[in-house]
């Protein structure tokens, strides 16, 4: 039970990093690309 919940925040916390990664990767290119024009 206890590695269960372990498990769960695991994939939970490695899915929002990867959001937030996208999101911070989208942010950065689109101030470059605003930049250049």
């Amino acid at each position: 039970m206890c590695t269960g919940s372990m498990r769960w925040s695991y994939i939970l916390l490695s899915r929002t990093s990867t959001l937030s990664l996208k999101i911070w990767w989208f942010s950065l290119i689109r101030a470059h690309l605003s930049s250049l024009i």
